[in-house]
């Protein structure tokens, strides 16, 4: 792997023009398993140049790569919500990266490798830059796993037949002031205790509910040496970022990450590993509208600190997905995915409308736009009643619109 590049960067052959979201789509829908293999290749790939200006536009732009959208479930870090419906797990989020303080830099860490399930892929999008300071700096997890190989190879030979176990104090609310501050009712999408518990069986961890509605939850023994979709052994894990960031008024410093057996890990290997990182990290200046899609089995990630405002949005994702190149989406910013094009029922005569809408479903429209004062809406819906019931297409495929004129807003008229 010596002499390729990282990460692998792709820009528009014409730099003087920036290719709009649409066309990125277009890109993402032809060329996507030769992306999720370069990511993998080269443990990252990032888009310069390219016109993106929305967590929306990105979305649909991610939509076409073949990556399977995962929700953030069991993580720490605080974020909001940019694209998607809270509560509503069905379809992807985007939201922000870790709302941590500016001033705190964030550890190298593999996505969720607390968790039993971690994504394979992690991709960042920049909306606003920081004015200075704010890279995501990467770095390849099986070449850390080589240096300690190298260096320390009974620490390594410790952490592959061992694992590791992690060991943290959530609080009841969002604590912004911390990097691992997100509650356990954000963390597991819950309000209460009760389930929070049957989420926390799922993932095996243990908890412990403690007096001022704070939680302490373990995880069970976890693997700290994986095989990346690279083939090659990684160190992959939380292990750099629990030992040294997972500190705030509840957790202390050293104390989060321990190996399986309960053993702690040793505190000068962790600090000589974490410089060795940090000295041999890839940072680079982001710019708006920039992306990256991060192989989470191949490359760690991190946040340097950083002044000013910035706004880079995360999205994770599990596998891979069939990707349908005949039909384009747009995402909303409720996550729901509206077909970009669609059959207009303006002008329809009643006595066609019926054919017209079937047909049209029939040659691939999943899209109808109708309005109550085109005087078709039922024709139509015989249309599509037609189609469901001969297996042309299912009612969850259809997106359908329908229009109500000003004078027609009372409960009454809604029908």
């Amino acid at each position: 792997m010596l002499g390729k590049p990282f990460p692998l960067v792709l820009t528009p052959i014409n730099a003087e023009e920036k290719l709009n979201f649409i066309q990125l789509q277009e890109y993402f829908l032809k060329y996507h398993c030769n992306i999720v293999k370069a990511a993998s290749e080269y443990g990252a790939v990032m888009f310069k140049g390219f016109e993106i200006v929305s967590g929306e536009e990105w979305a649909s732009v991610l939509y076409a790569s073949g990556i399977r959208e995962m929700n953030y479930v069991g993580g720490a870090a605080v974020r909001k919500l940019i694209v998607g419906t809270e509560g509503r797990l069905e379809n992807p989020q985007i939201l922000t990266t870790n709302e941590s303080p500016p001033n705190q830099p964030i550890p190298f860490h593999h996505e969720l490798a607390q968790t039993p399930d971690p994504p394979s892929h992690i991709m960042f999008y920049c909306s606003v830059n920081a004015a200075e300071g704010g890279s995501t700096p990467l770095i390849r997890s099986d070449f850390v796993f080589n240096w300690l190989q190298d260096k320390y190879p009974e620490f390594a030979k410790q952490a592959e037949e061992l694992g590791v176990r992690y060991v943290r104090t959530v609080p009841e609310v969002d604590d912004p002031s911390s990097a691992q501050g997100r509650s356990w009712k954000s963390m597991f999408h819950v309000e209460t205790r009760e389930a929070a518990e049957a989420e926390m069986q799922k993932q095996g961890f243990t908890w412990e509910w403690l007096e001022d509605g704070n939680c302490r939850v373990s995880s069970k023994t976890l693997p700290a040496v994986r095989a990346g979709s690279n083939g090659r052994k990684a160190f992959f894990n939380q292990v750099i970022a629990a030992y040294t960031g997972w500190v705030d008024s509840r957790n202390a410093y050293g104390k989060a990450v321990v190996f399986g057996d309960g053993t702690p890990l040793p505190k000068e290997i962790i600090e000589d590993l974490a410089q060795w990182m940090f000295d041999n990290q890839c940072a680079y200046k982001w710019e708006s509208g920039q992306f990256c899609i991060v192989d989470n089995t191949v490359a760690y990630h991190s946040r340097q600190p950083f002044s000013g405002r910035r706004r880079v949005f995360a999205a994770i994702g599990l596998g891979e997905k069939e990707v349908k190149g005949y039909q384009t989406h747009l995402v909303l910013t409720s996550s729901d995915k509206m077909p970009s094009v669609g059959f207009g029922c303006w002008k329809v005569p009643k006595d066609q409308c019926a054919d017209a809408v079937y047909n049209a479903i029939k040659n691939g429209y999943r899209c109808i736009d109708e309005a109550c004062d085109y005087g078709n809406e039922k024709e139509c819906g015989q249309g599509i009643a037609r189609a469901i019931s001969e297996g042309v297409v299912s009612r969850k495929e259809m997106w359908i619109t329908s229009k109500l004129w000003n004078t027609f807003h009372r409960k009454e008229h809604v029908l």
